[in-house]
């Protein structure tokens, strides 16, 4: 599957910064109207040790997933719809728990 730009780019795309490299896990939700199949890509903004990936399927209106253990670095998170073109109005949550160990 190719995802397609739910809205203009710019205006859409999340950006998060992990800074441990232990234990880090990224919440992500998007939710929109039934009538559009959802999605997000996470991507890193550099040569990392994490690969792009995906939310798997296209949703009718929600798309939740929980990335664990990414290491540090910044990810771009960008929603997406099956469908090129569907603009619309949309929630779109993203937040990050990262572990620190005390020394």
């Amino acid at each position: 599957l190719q995802n397609k730009k739910l809205v203009d780019q710019n205006h859409s795309v999340r950006k998060h910064k992990m800074q441990s490299e232990n234990k880090n896990k990224l919440f992500v939700k998007l939710e929109a109207p039934k009538a559009f199949h959802t999605g997000f890509t996470v991507s890193p903004t550099s040569d990392q040790k994490f690969s792009k990936t995906n939310s798997g399927k296209f949703r009718n209106g929600m798309s939740v997933k929980i990335f664990k253990r990414l290491p540090a670095g910044t990810y771009h998170i960008i929603p997406s719809t099956f469908e090129p073109g569907q603009c619309g109005k949309f929630f779109f949550d993203s937040w990050l728990h990262e572990s620190y160990q005390n020394s």
